[in-house]
């Protein structure tokens, strides 16, 4: 026998690292241990619900698991998986953290705006830990635009830096930076006491002063057209040269931008780099690209212009292609405009695509405008798919067209289905037709409801029928419901109760006249209080008939929500 045989097994607690007592006291700890396992955050692995305000747990409506919800947003930038079990997201879950994502920008790009606007009255106290602000700053994870803002209005100095609390390198290269401040500071007060600072030198100040701002510029995103105002009084017209040159190369300018120092960037040659950042950065509009015709063809950026920002960007329409055309089939763009902007902006519909069935026909693209326009906006309807029928046929899209535009866009009633009838047996999409379109589209009534009967029962729809066409488009009246086959039907589905709810107590239908004919039916659904509520609502009770519903009142409690007259 060997010696692991002979002693005893004896477990341990892998967290404390003490014996455990008793197999009752095993399975204890490992319930301890991995109890809420399901609320971490497997992307952190961080608890997601917890009293942390800073950070928002999100938990998806599919399979539930649990995640921080800047954890999953930035994962689903590349995978719309879910990381836990590799079950697809739902998109209604996608597009809730893609609306997260958009606000997390603005709020970062609104949080550094307010850094900069006040980088000379910020304090560091408004940045700590426990403050609003500060944790905005961890959030968005802007410690160094706070901590540079600091240094320059020199609240943050090298005396006081080890207080702040911040990755190591960020404080090496703040402390250089505040170093780098005293020591100049000091030299100018050195300079003031000593009288040494006349008319004479101040520019000599002034040129070092504006250079260490710059330097401090050039390490971020500070310096703009926005605030090139604070410091372009201070330049020669050399520096001012350099500066323009660094934002419109480096950083950057908006159209609007463009617009207002236009003179400024013609006087220093920078007109054709700030025309190529609008169009590389797809700010040009078919209207801006017009109003700068000239210079575009001057500086030959036109074609530039349209294959790099309109085109792109899918300004090129069915509503502007005609004006455009010239241009278009100067730079050989016809075929681009119609595959990156025409098509998939969704502009060729079955009333226009006639007008350029040419165009298409010559660059091959009958198929794709069908595909990627006509069909996915629904285009295709009842009432022209005979005109559509030989292109659908010959491009096989006949099913997709039923499918995703005349069914998709509820273009079926009970009135054209007979028509389609072939078609939609023939590509299998009769449940469909029934269920997306007619009682969907709440086209099902009770006047048709005979003529659908073989075919609901067939595609077991007859409760959703009832639900969600008849019931749901307020077809039911008062005299239906004393039908037979109706009540047979509305009980079969369990509906009754909804039906007189949502069409007959709703609807105003009962009266004083006829509530009694009904009082079986509501007080077995309990919707005799209900009804008696409506009625007093329309005023259908009045003095007259008060003392006839006196008892009822009183048994549910309404007597006090009846108008002064009738008590």
């Amino acid at each position: 026998m060997s010696v692991s045989m002979c002693m005893p097994m004896i477990k341990y607690d892998d967290y404390a690292g003490n014996p455990v007592k008793d197999d009752q006291d095993w399975e204890n700890i490992k319930r301890e241990k991995t109890r809420n396992l399901d609320d971490v955050c497997s992307i952190c692995l961080e608890f997601a619900f917890h009293n942390n305000e800073s950070r928002e747990a999100y938990q998806f409506s599919g399979c539930g698991h649990v995640f921080h919800v800047e954890c999953i947003a930035k994962a689903l930038e590349t995978n719309n998986k879910c990381p836990n079990c590799r079950d697809l997201v739902n998109p209604s879950d996608q597009a809730e953290l893609i609306t997260f994502r958009g606000k997390r920008v603005e709020h970062k790009k609104a949080l550094h705006k307010y850094i900069f606007d006040n980088r000379n009255t910020v304090r560091l106290v408004d940045f700590g830990l426990e403050t609003d602000l500060g944790k905005l700053m961890k959030k968005y994870k802007l410690e160094y635009s706070v901590y540079r803002a600091l240094v320059i209005n020199g609240t943050l100095t090298v005396d006081n830096m080890q207080d702040v609390q911040a990755d190591p390198n960020i404080v090496s290269r703040l402390i250089a930076k505040a170093t780098e401040r005293n020591s100049y500071m000091e030299n100018i007060n050195s300079r003031i006491k000593k009288k040494q600072l006349t008319t004479q030198n101040i520019d000599l100040v002034r040129d070092d002063v504006i250079r260490y701002n710059l330097m401090l510029c050039r390490g971020g995103p500070d310096l703009t057209m926005e605030n090139m105002e604070f410091v372009e009084n201070d330049l020669d017209d050399k520096e001012l040269r350099e500066l323009y040159t660094y934002i419109v190369r480096v950083s950057g300018v908006t159209l609007e931008e463009f617009v207002d120092f236009y003179n400024h960037f013609e006087d220093y040659d920078l007109l054709v780099d700030a025309y190529k950042g609008l169009i590389h950065s797809e700010q040009l509009s078919m209207d801006a690209i017009e109003d700068y015709r000239h210079d575009l063809e001057k500086y030959n950026l036109m074609e530039m212009a349209y294959r790099v920002s309109a085109i792109p960007a899918v300004r090129v329409t069915m509503d502007n292609i005609e004006d455009v055309r010239e241009d278009l089939e100067k730079y050989n763009l016809m075929e681009m405009a119609y595959k990156e902007s025409i098509i998939p902006e969704g502009s060729v519909t079955m009333s226009n695509i006639e007008q350029v069935r040419e165009d298409l026909k010559k660059y091959d693209l009958i198929e794709m405008a069908y595909k990627r326009s006509i069909i996915p906006e629904q285009s295709v309807t009842m009432n022209n798919i005979e005109q559509a029928r030989e292109d659908l046929e010959k491009y096989n899209l006949v099913g997709m067209a039923y499918e995703k535009s005349i069914i998709a866009g509820r273009h079926l009633t009970m009135d054209n289905i007979k028509e389609a009838r072939k078609d939609l047996q023939k590509y299998g999409l009769m449940k469909m037709a029934y269920k997306e379109s007619i009682i969907a589209g709440h086209h099902l009534t009770m006047d048709n409801l005979k003529e659908a009967r073989t075919n609901l029962k067939q595609f077991g729809l007859m409760t959703m029928a009832y639900k969600d066409s008849i019931i749901a488009g307020g077809y039911l009246t008062i005299h239906d419901m004393k039908a037979n086959h109706v009540r047979k039907d509305l009980k079969k589905y369990g509906l009754m109760k909804m039906a007189y709810k949502e069409c007959i107590i709703n609807s105003g239908s009962l009266t004083m006249d006829n509530i009694e004919s009904f009082r079986r039916d509501l007080e077995h659904y309990e919707l005799i209080s209900e009804a008696y509520e409506e009625m007093i609502r329309r005023h259908d009770i009045t003095e007259d008939n008060m003392e006839i519903v006196r008892q009822d009142l009183e048994k549910y409690n309404l007597i006090s929500k009846v108008g002064p007259a009738i008590k």
